[in-house]
């Protein structure tokens, strides 16, 4: 465990401690569209609300964690049980519950698009509020029974469970872990089908659309003409939109997807063989990718979800225009 010296995981902390405060900066703005812009009369909005919040406190602790950390060379993580019991409950829980939400959301958008259900805001909230809720209490058993014990990345604390009753626990936190993330694929590949069955409806009107004003022809005035020409730029716009829509839900999906796995699946293997997390590099590395996660989100919301992107662009203008204002009156 003498890895405290090695450049790698000092760059790949102050990497960690930047991306925290990018975090902090962008779910800020996030809640401020989603509070004064939007002003959280969707369900949509209110789960984004809900992950904002869960990311900045991830965040929070995180540029807490590592300056600690550096301060008392490692020896905090390594020599006291109470902060790594509270390190591991910190970053355990609430990666969980980040993971959870992205679930939340995604299943939510699934209804929306795909089945035109839309539930209740509070019913979005009751559910999130239990998952939340289970994940603090299973979370709290595995700390208080001193079942999380140092990486060797000596950044953060994981579960390794010792008794029967602790392996169950951390069983059940793996199983909602996996769950969620079939989840989310299910749900955002189920949105990205959707897309391509409506392209392929624009794509059939658009053609049928086409052939008759070949046959009306001979019969079409210079400003039916012009119509028909602005109906086809629509199409393809739509079409356009659409294509676009289908890429992103594929990035976001993809890059949740290197963030997640890689460390549920390192995690996963070294407890089924017993030997627990080996090699700094690796356990680096995985943790580095999940520790993205909170800077992700708000990042998605921002730019792939055309309301609040809308909205954004709209703060972005006003803040410059008085930006200008001020020092150009």
């Amino acid at each position: 465990m003498e890895y405290e010296g090695t450049q790698l995981g000092l760059l790949i902390g102050i990497l960690e401690f930047l991306a925290s405060i990018l975090s902090l900066t962008f779910n800020s703005v996030l809640i401020y569209i989603l509070v004064n812009k939007m002003k959280l009369t969707q369900s949509d909005t209110v789960i984004s609300f809900i992950l904002c919040i869960l990311d900045s406190i991830y965040s929070l602790f995180s540029l807490f964690n590592m300056p600690l950390i550096w301060a008392t060379n490692y020896s905090i993580i390594k020599t006291s049980t109470a902060y790594c019991q509270l390190n591991g409950f910190v970053f355990g829980i609430m990666g969980i519950s980040i993971v959870e939400t992205i679930m939340v959301l995604g299943v939510l958008r699934y209804l929306a698009i795909c089945k035109g259900k839309l539930l209740k805001i509070r019913t979005w909230v009751i559910i999130e509020v239990l998952l939340v809720q289970a994940n603090v209490g299973l979370g709290l058993y595995t700390g208080l029974t001193n079942s999380y014990e140092v990486q060797p990345s000596l950044k953060y604390c994981a579960s390794n469970p010792i008794s029967p009753v602790a392996r169950i626990v951390y069983g059940i936190l793996v199983i909602i872990s996996v769950i969620s993330v079939i989840i989310i694929i299910f749900s955002y590949l189920s949105i990205a089908k959707h897309y391509r069955s409506y392209i392929k409806g624009i794509k059939k009107q658009n053609s049928e659309f086409i052939n008759l004003e070949k046959l009306k022809s001979s019969l079409e005035v210079q400003q039916r003409s012009i119509s028909s020409s602005e109906l086809v730029h629509d199409f393809a716009n739509a079409e356009r939109k659409v294509i676009n829509s289908i890429k992103k839900l594929y990035l976001m999906l993809s890059i949740y997807l290197l963030q997640i796995v890689p460390y549920l699946t390192l995690q996963a293997v070294y407890k089924l063989s017993n030997s627990g997390v080996q090699g700094e590099v690796i356990d680096n590395l995985v943790a580095f990718l999940a520790h993205f996660l909170p800077l992700t989100n708000p990042l998605f919301i921002l730019f792939f979800h055309e309301e609040t992107n809308i909205e954004l662009k709209h703060v972005l203008v006003i803040n410059w225009y008085r930006f200008k204002k001020m020092f150009y009156k």
